[in-house]
């Protein structure tokens, strides 16, 4: 139980990162 959230945090937080924030 919440595991794929945090897989999705994660890889939002990579992208956010690069300076591509897809929110």
């Amino acid at each position: 139980m919440g595991q794929h959230e945090q897989q999705r945090k994660q890889n939002d937080h990579q992208s956010w990162r690069n300076g591509k924030t897809i929110h």
